[in-house]
């Protein structure tokens, strides 16, 4: 379930222009500035009592509440230098700024410094995000199946 999260969060990056791999499982990094995407923590909650969400479309809705900081790190090839570091930056705060409820979510930005390993420069970056997974079921009255993301920082996955 929170693996879809972090999937999520991901493709509404690179919907957003931003060249978005997932750190785990790892996956390449790009030749030019691109940001990685971990799930560092999470809390998962009630929502309500029962997990009972309310009425949304006539239907009733069930889910929990979770609290998760995501790893964001940026990397730069060493061409651009700092420069290229602090563009990437900007373009992931105003992607992140665009995303739905993108203004409540806490971005916290690190030092940059030589990934010798990666021959880039790399800024470790951390997201806190609110959202909902909303339980939906396949078939009405049936039983729950999977979680779907909604709120605060992500939109429904559909």
């Amino acid at each position: 379930m929170l693996d879809a999260v972090t999937e999520k969060l991901c493709s509404e990056l690179k919907e957003r222009g931003i060249e978005a791999v997932r750190a785990f499982p790892a996956q390449d990094v790009p030749d030019g500035a691109a940001v990685a995407v971990g799930l560092k923590k999470a809390s998962v909650g009630p929502g309500g009592f029962g997990d009972y969400l309310g009425l949304a479309g006539g239907e009733e809705r069930f889910g929990v509440r979770c609290k998760a900081v995501f790893s964001l790190d940026i990397f730069s090839p060493p061409p651009g230098g700092s420069a290229g570091l602090s563009k990437a930056a900007d373009a992931l705060m105003a992607a992140l700024g665009s995303m739905a409820g993108g203004g409540s979510a806490e971005l916290n930005i690190g030092t940059a410094e030589f990934d010798a390993k990666l021959c880039r420069l790399r800024c470790r970056c951390e997201l806190g995000a609110q959202f909902w997974l909303v339980r939906e079921s396949a078939e009405p009255g049936g039983g729950f199946e999977e979680f779907v993301v909604k709120g605060m920082i992500l939109d429904a996955i559909e």
